[in-house]
């Protein structure tokens, strides 16, 4: 008779729901069985409500509503964290890590701040063989970076890496460009369209803002470049600025704008910086739409690799936490050992070297600026010339709209100035009015 692993789940939302469904598919089809010799049980699922009407409802007694209980439970091997958030998650982390639970996270943010007080905690467990933390699902939804970044380029230097981390975004500026059969809409109709579908939370500020995609990037320049980091480490920039008429112009222009991060580091440089930036249109991040992502990684001896698939909804993200709850049990059965602590997560972080946040980059750049009151236009495109970004090309202009494109000199430095310049003018000039889509500056990349 086959025996059980048995697992206890934190969080039943999105991604809870498909991974559940997930171990039931497999349960029913004997894939488990066949590949572990084990079945797997999920014995519970934390909610915090269980009265919520659910359209997948397990069996009477699964959904509680104590965590703490999940943790405590002495059947339980492994925890299941699909809860998001760094409160109280990281407690419950604690809990059972010091239980010797296997535990098995999609929280990307609980990764980012807490790695290593997590590893030193599982060092703690009273059991011989200690327990694992298992993480693959916090970044790149269906693509498997973590895994590539911790075994796969080993004996190699990873120089760069450059993506498209979160798919929400993603799939917002795929509908704000539009396509030959769908008319382009608005920041608010492509938001509303992304929750529509699930692709967007109720909330989705940490998503829009960079958040996400920052807590994402931490994850993998640690990996890479193994040094700690932190999210202050990242200068983000959110796409809430990316208007309508944006798109519109930069399409005109064979261009289109994808949310990207990327981190590099090397002798005389330490950049990790998100931001929307205007790219070619047919080359390969222009191509790359809705709810994809895409991780390119540079390295000294492999050169540059690409990776890509589902960066959003709840099935990419459920697969990778399958995969991890597959390595979790092999740890339980003993037939491999709990990952070892990633040295870039062993030490504290220390402050980034030489040209943090790439202020000398030079790009050229997509300037616009929107306003309410033309004669408020020539005080803005002063306060532009004053920062000397280098020749303007005019794109558009008229007595409320102004839209240019600077020489391919123009540094970070200077464009952040120019920024802050106009954000300080349209408060003074403006101060009951300031819109978020007043002025935008986007770099422009012809390489991506």
């Amino acid at each position: 008779m086959s025996e059980k692993i048995v697992i206890g789940m934190i969080g039943f939302g999105t991604v809870g729901k498909k991974v559940y469904e997930i171990l039931q598919e497999l349960n029913e089809t004997s894939k488990v069985l066949n590949e572990t010799s084990f079945n797997v049980e999920v014995k519970h699922i934390a909610v915090k409500d269980l009265e919520k009407h659910r359209i997948v409802r397990p069996p009477e007694g699964v959904l509680v509503s104590d965590a703490d209980s999940i943790v405590r439970d002495s059947d339980i091997q492994i925890i299941v964290e699909v809860m998001g958030g760094t409160t109280p998650t990281y407690e419950f982390a604690r809990q059972a890590l010091l239980h010797s639970k296997q535990f098995v996270t999609a929280n990307k943010a609980l990764i980012g701040s807490s790695a290593l007080r997590l590893y030193r905690i599982a060092q703690l467990a009273p059991s011989k063989h200690k327990p694992g933390i298992f993480f693959e699902a916090a970044v790149g939804g269906g693509i498997p970076i973590i895994e590539i970044l911790k075994r796969s380029l080993l004996g190699d230097t990873v120089r760069e890496i450059t993506g498209i981390l979160n798919g929400t975004c993603n799939y917002i500026l795929t509908k704000m460009e539009g396509s030959d059969s769908e008319r382009p809409v608005s920041y608010e109709a492509a938001l509303a369209d992304a929750q529509a579908k699930g692709f967007a939370e109720a909330d989705p500020t940490l998503d829009v803002n960079g958040d996400d995609t920052a807590a994402k990037l931490v994850i993998m320049a640690m990996l890479a470049f193994e040094k700690s980091y932190v999210a202050e480490d990242v200068q983000v920039t959110g796409i809430t600025k990316v208007m309508l008429e944006d798109m519109v112009i930069l399409r005109d222009l064979g261009r289109t704008v994808r949310f990207i991060a990327y981190a590099r580091k090397d002798s005389t440089a330490e950049s990790l910086i998100v931001e929307p930036v205007a790219v070619r249109e047919h080359q390969l991040f222009g191509q790359t739409k809705n709810e994809n992502n895409v991780i390119m990684v540079n390295t000294a001896y492999r050169g540059t690799q690409t990776y890509a698939g589902k960066g959003a909804g709840g099935m990419a993200t459920a697969s990778a936490v399958v995969s991890d709850i597959f390595q979790a049990i092999r740890v339980v059965r003993k037939l491999d050992h709990a990952p070892s602590i990633p040295l870039g997560m062993i030490y504290p972080p220390r402050a980034l070297h030489g040209d943090s946040w790439g202020r000398n980059d030079a790009n050229a750049y997509y300037i616009r600026v929107k306003c309410e009151n033309p004669e408020h236009m020539d005080q803005y495109l002063k306060a532009i010339e004053s920062e000397k970004p280098g020749k303007l090309t005019l794109i558009k202009q008229d007595p409320t709209f102004f839209a240019a494109i600077t020489e391919s000199n123009a540094t970070r430095v200077v464009m952040c100035s120019i920024t802050n310049r106009l954000a300080k003018l349209m408060l003074d000039l403006t101060p009951d009015k300031l819109h978020p889509y007043s002025f935008v500056a986007l770099p422009i990349r012809d390489d991506l």
